[in-house]
């Protein structure tokens, strides 16, 4: 199912301005993505 949402053009948009930006090449962008998106502690579930 995701792959079929890559065809869209909004979502072609959006990768192409990703990848402008340094994603999916070496770099900041994909060396420090986790604190560009978000930290993973910011989504764990409270015990």
């Amino acid at each position: 199912a995701f792959l079929g949402t890559t065809v869209w053009p909004e979502s072609q948009a959006r990768l192409k301005r990703l990848i402008e930006l340094g994603f999916m090449q070496p770099g900041d962008m994909e060396m420090n993505m986790g604190e560009r998106l978000g930290r993973a502690e910011d989504f764990v579930d409270p015990v």
